[in-house]
């Protein structure tokens, strides 16, 4: 059972944005994983959540996005959770960048960024498991 305190939960608005990445950050620095890793992390959480935003509710709200950080021994797993309709960013197509479509770069980061991920549908939206090493 997770600790209270390694979990947030914001709405689904960019101004919560800066709370979410700050929780990630504690977490993993009171667990001693660098930088690097911090970043890799942030950067993930980001794109989660602005397609969460964007492509899952079509615009701000106050639906709850809900990210669990657990770490230890160079390695962080996250749970992130939203209430949008199925998505799941391992699996979905990227197509590759053009001057005519913009978009699509983020899945493609996700996927380089992380070391491994599971994805689930379930009674309350989307579950997706990532589990960053701190040496990539």
């Amino acid at each position: 059972m997770s600790d209270p305190a390694d979990e947030i939960t914001v709405p689904a608005r960019f101004a919560a944005l800066p709370d979410l990445l700050d929780h990630l950050c504690r977490q993993a620095e009171a667990a001693g994983i660098g930088p690097d890793c911090q970043l890799r992390m942030q950067l993930v959480v980001e794109e989660l959540f602005a397609n969460t935003i964007h492509h899952g509710h079509g615009g701000e709200c106050d639906a709850a996005v809900r990210l669990m950080v657990s770490c230890s021994e160079g390695c962080c797993r996250l749970h992130y959770d939203d209430t949008a309709p199925p998505f799941d960013p391992l699996q979905a197509p990227v197509s590759p960048p053009s001057p005519e479509r913009p978009g699509g770069a983020g899945l493609h980061l996700l996927r380089r960024l992380i070391h491994s991920g599971r994805y689930a549908r379930t009674d309350t939206g989307n579950h997706i498991e990532l589990v960053f090493r701190e040496t990539g």
